[in-house]
């Protein structure tokens, strides 16, 4: 894209920037200067790069009244949000069997109780969303502060749909830290039904779209280098650790004791073996 272009295109993001009311459409949105460091702190309006590298300068702008990042060095035409409304809708009109759905089974959700789940690496949001939808009761963990900005501004958004906002505040808990390194004990001290990890992996074709939405991401996120050490944080707080991977990945870990398989992803169940003492 010529240069001239991209400079408009960011002349209209600063624009629409400066005319969101954040103190209207997010009163707890941003953190106040003087808390902790490791709390999420917003990119200032006028400094917009959010990444350390030169070659990848992201940045944020509002589309559609959501925050919204862009690549400024490819296509800022293109950028991600995390638009839940309309895949909340979307999974309102399927007619979903907890029975036959393997995202379901492996996590153990059925109809007749809610089951409180743990998704470790909570990312865009998107099988959260199934998750409440399926019933769960939802604990999210996402470590990156540019991911958990584009949360925090989906769960403002959300609020305009009354019945997901309702879901949303009953079911959902979201932590904008590092389960491994978190000291919620109001969370760690409830033992989840299961726990769900879904680490970075390459998809197949997808559309263009898709693609740019993708290698935005793993630029922002980065790989997960530590999903052993992820795993093994989380088969000692359930009995249950599901692994999210592509269809012929090879495992995370060791063999997995069930594995459920759709149409280009597979779930990797891990039961924790609970010794019991026999007793003559």
């Amino acid at each position: 894209m010529e240069t001239w272009i991209k400079h408009l295109l960011l002349q209209s993001l600063m624009q629409n920037l400066q005319n969101f009311n954040y103190s209207q459409n997010a009163p707890a949105f941003l953190p106040r200067n003087n808390e902790d460091d490791n709390q999420i702190n917003f990119p200032d309006l006028y400094k917009l790069k959010i990444c350390s590298s030169p070659e990848t300068p992201y940045i944020f702008g509002v589309h559609k009244g959501m925050l919204t990042l862009y690549d400024f060095n490819n296509d800022i035409r293109n950028g991600i949000n995390f638009d839940w409304i309309k895949q909340w809708n979307y999974h309102r009109i399927k007619n979903y069997s907890l029975k036959k759905e393997p995202f379901a089974k492996a996590l153990g959700i059925k109809g007749n109780k809610i089951s409180t789940i743990w998704d470790l690496t909570f990312g865009t949001g998107k099988d959260a969303i199934l998750l409440l939808h399926f019933g769960a009761r939802v604990v999210g963990f996402e470590r990156n502060k540019t991911v958990s900005i584009l949360i925090k501004d989906a769960l403002r958004a959300s609020q305009k749909d009354d019945v997901l906002n309702k879901v949303l505040n009953e079911k959902l808990t979201f932590i904008a830290e590092d389960p491994s390194r978190s000291h919620n004990l109001e969370v760690f001290n409830n033992t989840p039904h299961a726990i769900y990890i879904d680490p970075m992996y390459s998809p197949k074709t997808k559309t263009a779209k898709s693609r740019k939405e993708m290698e935005i991401f793993k630029h922002i996120v980065g790989p997960d280098n530590d999903s052993v050490e992820l795993f093994n944080f989380a088969i000692k707080h359930s009995s249950r650790v599901v692994v999210k991977r592509s269809l012929h990945a090879e495992e995370l870990v060791r063999n997995p004791d069930i594995i459920y398989k759709g149409k280009s992803t597979r779930y990797d169940v891990y039961l924790k073996k609970i010794k019991v003492n026999k007793h003559d």
